[in-house]
C-alpha cells in the first residue's frame, strides 16, 4: 500500500501558528509528528490512555500528552479544513510539518536527527495504515520559513564545514 492511500484526506495548511495556539490554550504543545484520536459524535479529544485502551496494539502511535483539549466537532473540522463523512465517529489525526505542498517531504526526513527517530517515524506511518479508522493527515506549512532549497543548501554547507580536512 502506498503511504498516501490510507488517508481519507491529506490537508496542506499554513495555519501552523493557529494550530500551535490551539494546543497551547489547551495546556499542551503542538507535537509534530503527532497523532491523536477524536470522537466526532461526542465532541471528545481522546487522551493517550483512552486511545491505547481502545487500540492496545497501537501504543507507539499516540502522543503521550496530558492536557484538556476541548473543541466542538464543527470547530475542529473548520480549524483543520477536513471533510469527514457524516457517519464518522472516531477519527485519527496526524499533525506533521512538511516543506511545501509541492514538496511534501516531512521535516523528519530533512532535519539532522537520529536514524532511530527517523525509523520510529517510518514505523508510525506504517502502523497508522493498519489503524481501522478514517485518517486525516494535517501537513503544516509555516509561512516565513526558509524555503526548502535554501534550507537544504545551508544544511549541506554546514555538513561540509564539519568534515575533516582531506590529506593530500
Amino acid at each position: 500500500m502506498q503511504e498516501e492511500q490510507h488517508w481519507q484526506q491529506i490537508v496542506f495548511t499554513p495555519k501552523f501558528y493557529e494550530l500551535e495556539r490551539f494546543f497551547l490554550d489547551a495546556g499542551c504543545d503542538l507535537v509534530f509528528p503527532g497523532t491523536y484520536l477524536y470522537n466526532l459524535n461526542d465532541g471528545k479529544w481522546l487522551s493517550y490512555k483512552e486511545s491505547v485502551q481502545l487500540y492496545p496494539g497501537f501504543t507507539e502511535l499516540f502522543v503521550k500528552q496530558r492536557c484538556n483539549i476541548d473543541i466542538p466537532p464543527e470547530k475542529l473540522i473548520a480549524l483543520l479544513d477536513i471533510s469527514p463523512k457524516e457517519d464518522t465517529g472516531l477519527i485519527f489525526i496526524l499533525f506533521d510539518r512538511v516543506m511545501s505542498q509541492q514538496d511534501p517531504t516531512s521535516w523528519v526526513n530533512i532535519l539532522d536527527i537520529s536514524e532511530e527517530y527517523k525509523n520510529l517515524y517510518k514505523k508510525r506511518m506504517q502502523l497508522s495504515a493498519q489503524l481501522p479508522l478514517p485518517k486525516f493527515r494535517i501537513n503544516m506549512i509555516t509561512k516565513g520559513e526558509i524555503p526548502y532549497a535554501e534550507f537544504k543548501k545551508a544544511h549541506e554547507k554546514k555538513a561540509q564545514l564539519n568534515q575533516p580536512p582531506l590529506d593530500d
